[in-house]
C-alpha cells in the first residue's frame, strides 16, 4: 500500500497507536483527523506527503517526529493536536501548505487551527499498522 486514503480513519476516537511503514508514500487528507485517543504516531522513513488535516484534532498526541523523507505537509495537518514538540530533519521539508504565508512546519497552519464541533461517528479500533501491505 502506497497511500492511506482521504478520511480513512477519521473520527476513530478509540485509535491509540499508528505506525506508518517505510513503503507508504502518502497520508491522505483527513486520514486520521479527529482521532482524539491517538497517543502514539510513528512515521517511518519513506513517507513523503502528509495531507491537509491528516492528524487534526488529535488531542492526545503529544509530540510529532517526522523523517527526512517528508516533502510536503498539508494545511492544518497537525492542527489542534496536544503536540507541544515537533521535529523534522533540518532542510527536509521542501513544500508546506500554508494560509496567508504562515510558516507551516513549526509555527504556522500545519500545527494550528480551529476545532471542529461535530463528531458524526466513532469506531472501536485501538491500533493501526500498515506494515507489510
Amino acid at each position: 500500500m502506497k497511500t492511506i486514503g482521504e478520511s480513512a480513519f477519521e473520527f476513530c476516537e478509540s485509535l491509540q497507536s499508528v505506525t506508518l511503514p517505510s513503503a507508504l508514500r502518502t497520508v491522505g487528507n483527513n486520514a486520521f483527523g479527529w482521532c482524539s485517543g491517538l497517543k502514539t504516531l510513528t512515521v517511518n522513513s519513506g513517507v513523503q506527503k502528509i495531507g491537509e488535516y491528516a492528524f487534526r484534532n488529535n488531542t492526545s498526541l503529544t509530540s510529532v517526529s517526522l523523517p527526512d523523507s517528508i516533502l510536503t505537509i498539508g494545511q492544518y495537518a497537525f492542527g489542534d493536536c496536544a503536540a507541544r514538540t515537533a521535529s523534522a530533519a533540518p532542510g527536509s521539508i521542501i513544500k508546506t501548505s500554508t494560509q496567508q504565508g504562515a510558516a507551516a512546519v513549526y509555527s504556522g497552519s500545519a500545527f494550528s487551527a480551529a476545532r471542529k464541533k461535530e463528531k458524526p461517528f466513532s469506531t472501536n479500533a485501538q491500533a493501526v499498522s500498515t506494515a507489510g501491505l
